[in-house]
């Protein structure tokens, strides 16, 4: 198991949208990575705010996602070469992999296949992005180079699995392991 860290700095956040804030992102940052199936059922989300800072610390991710196994019915057998082509291709295999099984006493060509877990350091950039950028701001700032929106800019973005940086850029600014530097 492993612990993800996020934390965002930035100006001062008026106090009264901090706990909504940061609520919102715990609630996003769960359901997505319950949705990466990358929680383990021990996980707890403990989130931190200050007026400079919006901070959770995730214990219970996965180090991979689990492998899962690929079941999926494609045409009867028998039918055009272009059909079964497609099939395969759409899915990112070809025919080759297909097996052929019945079903309600049709023969059909199916998928079996299983796919390997990714590691969650793969998956957290985008997650982590999107769950940031998908909250519902009460209001939006832009700075800089039309960089945003956000409540307020941000100075510096820590994004952490163990010990390891998650490589994400949230506006404008890489992810590092230096919290609270801000260049105000």
């Amino acid at each position: 198991m492993s612990t993800l860290l996020i934390e965002l700095g930035c100006e001062e956040i008026p106090a009264r949208f901090c706990q909504p804030m940061l609520d919102q992102l715990s609630t996003n940052v769960h359901a997505a990575l319950q949705h990466a199936n990358l929680l383990d059922a021990t996980n707890t989300v403990t989130p931190y705010a200050t007026q400079r800072r919006l901070a959770m610390l995730v214990t219970g991710i996965l180090d991979k996602q689990p492998d899962q196994t690929l079941y999926q019915r494609g045409p009867a057998v028998g039918a055009p070469d272009a059909a079964v082509l497609g099939f395969s291709k759409k899915l990112g295999y070809t025919p080759d992999d297909l097996i052929q099984a019945d079903h309600n006493g049709t023969a059909y060509w199916f998928l079996d296949q299983t796919q390997a877990g990714k590691p969650a350091i793969d998956g957290l950039p985008s997650l982590i992005t999107d769950c940031v950028r998908g909250l519902k701001l009460p209001i939006e700032m832009h700075w800089g180079e039309h960089i945003g929106p956000f409540i307020r800019p941000v100075h510096w973005v820590c994004a952490l699995l163990d010990d390891a940086i998650i490589p994400l850029t949230l506006f404008g600014i890489q992810s590092n392991r230096e919290i609270g530097r801000a260049h105000v």
